[in-house]
């Protein structure tokens, strides 16, 4: 064994062999946690759409923060359409290993 890497039983814990099973973790819901960010990403769009409509209307000359605004919506829904993907995948293979 390479001198400095302990095995898996040293680090006090019971190794595969003797593992408890899941456990219960405390707070927010898988659900709650989705939904939240689906509602801040929704939150950001309607924020860069109303910053789009005060620069067109003329109520803002401040093109920079208008394109942060859309560039911050931009990046939040591309974020979200990650996890989503993830998401799929992980349901994908899941099912794949019930056949």
């Amino acid at each position: 064994m390479a001198q400095g890497i302990n095995p898996i039983s040293a680090l006090g814990g019971k190794g595969l062999s003797g593992a408890a099973g899941p456990q219960k973790v405390s707070g927010a819901s898988f659900k709650e946690i989705l939904g939240k960010s689906i509602a801040e990403v929704n939150d950001l769009q309607i924020d860069a759409e109303t910053a789009i409509n005060n620069l067109a209307v003329g109520k803002t000359r401040n093109v920079t923060e208008v394109m942060a605004a859309v560039e911050k919506a931009d990046l939040a829904f591309r974020n979200l359409m990650a996890v989503r993907n993830k998401i799929i995948a992980a349901y994908k293979d899941i099912e794949q290993l019930r056949i």
